[in-house]
């Protein structure tokens, strides 16, 4: 690759990602993942508040289970548009990372629950 094509290709992921125009600022960068994450974070509670609110007679571990899957694979798909990437690979990674986080997450407090109450 010539001189020149490396700056065309500088240019291009510059131009591409928006590396030299970059505005945003940490904190609303921060402020705009925080939201993300909580939003997120809030919809395996949401069937739950629901049953609170009325009394619902369904198996809400499995209603929440299948929100947060639906959640994971929502953010899959985002992420891989923004950074356009493949769609299918985007999903299943974010999906298999999310239940390998649900898991450890489980098993820990399970662990730690034994602990505690002997």
């Amino acid at each position: 690759m010539d001189a020149e094509e490396k700056k065309k290709s500088n240019a291009e992921l510059i131009a591409k990602y928006d590396l030299l125009f970059d505005d945003k600022t940490p904190l609303s960068k921060g402020t705009s993942t925080f939201i993300a994450f909580f939003a997120i974070g809030l919809i395996p509670l949401i069937i739950y508040v629901v049953d609170f609110i009325q009394p619902l007679n369904i198996n809400l571990f499995l209603i929440s289970t299948i929100l947060t899957g639906i959640g994971f694979i929502v953010v899959g798909y985002l992420k891989s548009y923004i950074n356009e990437t493949s769609l299918t690979r985007g999903i299943i990674g974010t999906l298999l990372l999310g239940v390998l986080a649900a898991l450890v997450a489980y098993y820990v407090g399970d662990l730690l629950e034994r602990l505690i109450t002997g």
